[in-house]
C-alpha cells in the first residue's frame, strides 16, 4: 500500500475451535503472499514482528507469556521464512507496504511488538495508519545513523556472511559452523574474536536454520546503506499519536540503537517510554527475555 489509507477488510484470525496451538494461514498483500501463525483468540489483537534473517519462530520463548491475554498475529516477512519473494524490494519501505495489508486483513485496531526491522516496521505503521495501531513496542530499533555507519560495526561481517548463506541447502549444522567462524572484532594484541565467541551454539544453529529460508536479496539493502531509502524517519515519528515502549539494548553488547539516538526519538514521539536492558544487546527477547516480558506486559496493560 503506498497511501496512508488503509481499506478495510475482514480476515477471521482467530477461527473458531482453535485451540492453544499456533495455526500458519496465508494472507495476500496484493505484492506477495504473507506466511502468518496466529494464535488463539485471548483478547486484543497483538502483532508481533521480526527482524531481517530471521522468521516469527523468533518471538517463540516471548509468546507463551503473551499469549493467554492477548490474540498473538506472527508474520514472516517478505523474503524470509514460508512468506513470499520479491526480488529487489527489500527496502524498509517496501516491508511496510505488507504490514498495511495485514493491519486492513486484522479488521480491528492492533498494538505492534517489533523487533530490530520489526521495530522499524511498527513505528512506520504507527504513523501511516494511527487510527489502525493502539500502541507500538519497539525492540532495540538500529537507528539511521547506526546502519549508516554499519560498516563500522561487527554486524557488516556478520550482513556478509548472512547474505552468503541465505537460501542454501547445506545442512543447518554447516551453516552454523561458517557463521560461527565469522570475525566480527580483534581483541587483546589483535587475537580474532569469531561469532561463536559472543553467540552460544544453540543460537548460531537457530540462526543458521533461519537463514535457509532468506532471500539473499534481502541483504542487499542493507549493505548498501540504502535500507531507509524513501522514509523520514525522524518526520515520521512526530506522527506518531499511541503510546510508545522503546526498548533499547546496550552497544558494547551489540545493540543498535546509540543512547543519543534513543533521546532523539523519544523527543520527537507524543508519549514515549524509554526501558534500557545494561548488559544485554540486540536480542533482548532472547537475551533478557524474562525481564523484556514484564515490562512490555507492564506496558499492554497501560494502554
Amino acid at each position: 500500500m503506498s497511501s496512508d489509507h488503509v481499506p478495510q477488510r475482514s480476515l477471521d484470525f482467530a477461527a473458531s475451535g482453535m485451540h492453544a496451538a499456533f495455526r500458519e494461514t496465508a494472507v495476500e498483500t496484493g505484492a506477495v503472499r504473507l506466511n502468518v501463525a496466529v494464535g488463539p483468540d485471548c483478547g486484543p489483537l497483538l502483532i508481533c514482528i521480526h527482524g531481517v534473517g530471521r522468521s516469527w519462530r523468533d518471538f517463540l520463548q516471548l509468546l507463551p507469556g503473551l499469549a493467554p491475554w492477548w490474540t498473538l498475529v506472527c508474520p514472516d516477512l517478505r523474503g524470509h521464512g514460508k512468506s513470499g519473494r520479491v526480488p529487489q524490494r527489500y527496502l524498509v519501505h517496501d516491508y511496510l507496504d505488507d504490514i498495511g495489508s495485514l493491519l486492513a486483513h486484522a479488521g480491528r485496531p492492533a498494538v505492534l511488538l517489533g523487533h530490530s526491522l520489526g521495530a522499524l516496521l511498527s513505528l512506520a505503521a504507527a504513523a501511516r495508519w494511527p487510527h489502525l495501531v493502539r500502541a507500538v513496542v519497539a525492540e532495540d530499533p538500529p537507528s539511521r545513523e547506526f546502519l549508516s555507519h554499519i560498516f563500522d560495526t561487527a554486524y557488516a561481517p556478520v550482513f556478509q556472511a548472512m547474505q552468503r548463506l541465505a537460501g542454501t541447502t547445506l545442512p543447518t549444522a554447516a551453516v552454523a559452523q561458517e557463521l560461527g567462524e565469522v570475525v566480527v572484532s580483534r581483541g587483546i594484541e589483535g587475537t580474532p574474536v569469531r561469532l561463536a565467541d559472543t553467540r552460544d551454539g544453540a543460537s548460531l544453529r537457530f540462526s543458521a536454520r533461519c537463514l535457509r529460508d532468506v532471500d539473499r536479496d534481502v541483504y542487499v539493502p542493507v549493505l548498501a546503506r540504502r535500507w531507509m531509502e524513501r522514509l523520514d524517519f525522524l518526520e515520521m515519528l512526530e506522527k506518531i499519536a499511541c503510546p510508545v515502549l522503546l526498548l533499547r539494548g546496550e552497544e558494547k553488547h551489540g545493540g543498535m540503537l546509540p543512547r543519543p539516538d534513543a533521546q532523539a526519538i523519544l523527543g520527537r514521539l507524543a508519549e514515549g517510554t524509554l526501558v534500557e536492558f545494561p548488559g544485554t544487546g540486540h536480542q533482548i527477547h532472547w537475551l533478557d527475555c524474562a525481564n523484556m516480558l514484564r515490562v512490555t506486559l507492564h506496558f499492554l496493560e497501560s494502554v
